[in-house]
């Protein structure tokens, strides 16, 4: 199952639109402002997430008269409202699961079953936020951030290809999320790593790039956000 979230942060409509045309998703998830971007795209979404402070009210009326689902919080509470999106998508992905009889193994699969678009602009502290929301959904439900001009996923101890040709951007950056991400090997890269300890105390892992076709990241212990960046 693939899932989108349509969150309320500035979104590329050029971008958005080219970047949609070649996907399919089973679940849209609208967050707030987000369900203004579907009704203009002509995407049908699932469900409509939020306290709907920053949505126009006859969108939301849209929806409801359609038989759309609406979770409806008040604007003082402890998540934020990409939060509560991300752990309704992961309870989708386990139901799911659990009809299909399986178990989902993330070793087995690297490709993101949740997207998240609209996750960022002007506020960073947002961004933050849904980074460590991201984190929070665990190695079982793999997650990434797409905006024009950026890729940002969470990677967990394993080991990862990675090639230019399905890079989002020529940067790579390794940012550590939450404590030091250990034992961490780059092959293949400008910047390349053995058996390195990247902690939260600087800037290591910041604008690497493939000097190869292809290239591994590996590491043992912690978490890592992966950033794959180009210029505006």
């Amino acid at each position: 199952m693939k899932i989108l979230i349509v969150s309320g942060g500035n979104i590329d409509r050029d971008f958005a639109s080219g970047f949609l045309k070649n996907q399919s998703y089973d679940r849209i998830l609208a967050v707030d402002k987000g369900a203004q971007f579907c009704r203009e795209q002509g995407l049908q979404p699932t469900m409509l997430i939020g306290d709907f402070d920053s949505l126009p009210p006859e969108i939301l009326d849209f929806y409801e008269e359609k038989g759309i689902r609406v979770r409806r919080f008040r604007p003082e509470k402890d998540a934020a409202d990409i939060e509560i999106a991300l752990q309704e998508a992961k309870e989708m992905l386990r139901e799911s699961n659990e009809r299909q009889n399986c178990v989902f193994e993330e070793k087995k699969d690297r490709s993101s079953l949740v997207t998240i678009l609209g996750g960022t602009g002007t506020r960073l502290d947002h961004m933050m936020g849904t980074l460590y929301s991201m984190a929070g959904l665990g190695p079982e439900v793999p997650c990434q951030l797409v905006d024009a001009n950026n890729r940002v996923r969470m990677l967990w101890p394993g080991t990862y290809p990675v090639s230019r040709s399905d890079s989002f951007g020529p940067y790579l950056s390794l940012i550590p999320i939450g404590g030091p991400a250990e034992h961490i090997t780059l092959r293949g890269f400008k910047y390349p790593l053995t058996d390195h300890s990247m902690t939260c105390d600087n800037s290591l892992g910041v604008s690497n790039e493939l000097v190869s076709e292809t290239g591994v990241i590996s590491f043992r212990r912690g978490l890592l956000a992966c950033f794959e960046t180009r210029d505006g």
